[in-house]
């Protein structure tokens, strides 16, 4: 899907630049020019990661690139997310041809359809080598909410039904977009009466606490990098 970016404030309002690896922002030097004093000659590199996204990185500018007023070094380019460089504010915006195709093109369960609903339609089209690699799952009653609150992921919601579930950068369960977030971060592990968090690296701070292990709760934060996530216990009204 095609990403770009869109001059919302400052110099060139309405300007849209495509995004790809390798572009370079600047006031001098790169694919993307703007005039704006406060922008250094060499800004910023648009990179791409082993997963296929891109970021944006600060080429040591005076003055860096900012998000919320917040000074970073590297920002993950998402659409809808606003970034300053200067005093030219961007948006990262999508292709939305492309991702009107896409949608058409995906098989999208109805909203009527509950996650139990979902699983109980879907499990028994798995191959014999997934039952197998199943064993151990557990459900989560009720379900978790993962509330993206903070970071670059904000706004983000994901509902964790059932267990053991994975959180990390390089992760494909649940990926973690924030750029110090490590490889893998943490683990969701239902047990009969609970669920545990399992913690896999230092960095990461449960309600601003160093743990390796502990019962989730209701209302719990989760810290990696800039991103925070707030745990809530889902209850269908």
């Amino acid at each position: 899907m095609g990403l770009f970016v869109e001059i919302i404030e400052g110099f060139a309002v309405g300007n849209r630049y495509p995004l790809s690896a390798g572009v370079r922002l600047g006031r001098t030097t790169g694919e993307i020019l703007i005039k704006d004093a406060k922008i250094s000659s060499l800004h910023a590199q648009v990179e791409e990661d082993k997963s296929g996204h891109l970021f944006l990185s600060d080429r040591s500018s005076s003055n860096g690139i900012r998000v919320r007023g917040v000074k970073v070094k590297r920002l993950a380019l998402l659409a809808g997310v606003l970034f300053t460089i200067g005093k030219t504010t961007f948006k990262v915006l999508e292709d939305e041809a492309e991702a009107e195709e896409l949608t058409q093109n995906r098989e999208i369960p109805q909203e009527s359809d509950s996650w139990l609903e979902i699983l109980t339609r879907e499990l028994p089209r798995l191959n014999a080598v997934n039952q197998v690699d199943a064993i151990g799952v557990r459900p989560i009653h009720p379900p978790i909410l993962l509330r993206f609150i903070q970071g670059i992921q904000l706004n983000k919601t994901i509902l964790v039904g059932y267990g053991p579930r994975k959180a990390g950068a390089e992760v494909i369960d649940i990926e973690l977009l924030d750029p110090d977030a490590p490889k893998l971060a943490f683990e969701i592990l239902p047990l009969s009466d609970r669920v545990m968090i399992n913690v896999k690296d230092p960095s990461v701070l449960v309600n601003d606490q160093q743990v390796s292990s502990d019962t989730m709760k209701n209302g719990d934060k989760i810290r990696i990098g800039n991103t925070l996530i707030e745990v809530v216990f889902y209850q269908e009204e």
